[in-house]
């Protein structure tokens, strides 16, 4: 054996030795760990608390036996027995019914919107799907060319939603220049 376990609830036993029996008693016990014969103790103190944890240290040689024999058995076999792995729950994909995807969006921006959205670990789930179309609908009702292009920009910037695109293109009166100028008069 290659180790010695001593609890401290034997403490309290330890408490009726002088310190010289102590010592004795710990070299008993080393003793005894290494080659497993009971010994001759003399003394009667040292004597009760061997048998006391005796019994405690028996029980731990008898662990250490049976694992030593598995690893014996194992190694004789090639090694560690693979153990077998326990099935992982897969994120099933959400059932999706028969969705319809109007005319006027672009199937590969969708399909590529879909396949992003998968990516970043967030498909969408059979609620998001009619929920997104309907976006796309309101988008592309509002200006013709919107859902595509909010398409474009969710998958441009990795966005999970899709927002309406803004209109950037402004008219000569409504510059800059222009709103400053009409601030600056009404003061």
């Amino acid at each position: 054996m290659k180790y010695l376990i001593i609890y401290l609830e034997v403490e309290h036993l330890l408490n009726f030795l002088t310190q010289n029996e102590k010592g004795d008693l710990l070299d008993i016990l080393i003793k005894y760990a290494k080659d497993e014969i009971e010994p001759t103790i003399q003394n009667k103190n040292i004597l009760n608390v061997f048998n006391f944890l005796k019994s405690r240290l028996d029980a731990q040689f008898a662990k250490v036996k049976i694992k030593a024999e598995v690893a014996r058995k194992n190694g004789a076999n090639g090694g560690r027995p693979i153990e077998k792995k326990k099935p992982t729950r897969t994120k099933q994909e959400p059932k999706i019914t028969q969705l319809v995807i109007p005319n006027f969006i672009n199937l590969e921006l969708w399909n590529d919107f879909v396949k992003m959205r998968k990516e970043m670990k967030k498909p969408l789930t059979e609620t998001s799907y009619k929920q997104n179309i309907q976006k796309l609908t309101e988008f592309e009702n509002k200006k013709s060319g919107n859902a595509n292009e909010a398409l474009k920009n969710a998958i441009a910037g990795n966005w999970q939603g899709l927002f309406e695109p803004k209109n950037f293109q402004q008219s000569k009166s409504n510059s800059t220049a222009d709103t400053l100028r009409s601030w600056a008069s009404k003061e």
